[in-house]
């Protein structure tokens, strides 16, 4: 294994785990807090994803599927504690979208080259998030969720960007090389959300 990928594959174990790092501390008077506080306190969600040589297959699947459940379980909750119809549109859209994107990870998980068992476990940032999210509601959690929808898009892009690159199986290099137009346009959906 070449340093590059040791140092992507270290990066990522330590994402997936969650450092085991307590985040800091938020804002103790939640009345006058910005709701954005609230997700500000949560290490970003990028890096659950982030790593641009995301070379083992087991490991970008395991980062996809963990992504998807992400935007799934924050689109469940945008459901009923988003204000905006926008924003309830758009969660409907990525529960679709990402409940197939799943389905395809299952697909080529099925083809790879070797044994490949997507598990869809959401890092401690990711976990996190949702739990910010779902303290909040209203406007206040519109904003927190746009937030979170593009910065968990950013990541979802970068990595299929790198592996599509850079990785070692080419039916997984073959579905980044697919997700990645469909993620570039979530991430502009959420970009307008804000």
């Amino acid at each position: 294994m070449n340093h590059a990928t040791l140092i992507a594959a270290s990066s990522l174990a330590l994402a997936l785990a969650g450092c085991g790092s307590d985040p800091a501390p938020g804002p103790t008077d939640a009345a006058t807090a910005d709701p954005l506080d609230a997700l500000g306190t949560v290490p970003d969600t990028r890096a659950s994803m982030s790593s641009p040589t995301l070379s083992g297959p087991q490991m970008f699947a395991d980062a996809v599927a963990a992504s998807d459940r992400f935007e799934v379980e924050m689109s469940k909750l945008a459901e009923t504690r988003a204000q905006s119809a926008a924003v309830k549109d758009f969660a409907r859209q990525m529960i679709e979208a990402h409940t197939a994107s799943t389905a395809r990870l299952m697909a080529a998980a099925a083809k790879a080259s070797g044994p490949v068992a997507p598990a869809p476990r959401m890092s401690a940032m990711q976990q996190q998030t949702l739990e910010s999210l779902s303290a909040l509601t209203g406007t206040a959690f519109d904003t927190a969720f746009a937030r979170a929808q593009v910065d968990a898009h950013e990541a979802a892009l970068s990595a299929l960007k790198g592996y599509a690159a850079n990785g070692s199986d080419e039916t997984f290099t073959s579905f980044a090389r697919e997700a990645e137009p469909v993620v570039a346009a979530h991430l502009a959906m959420a970009r307008k959300l804000k």
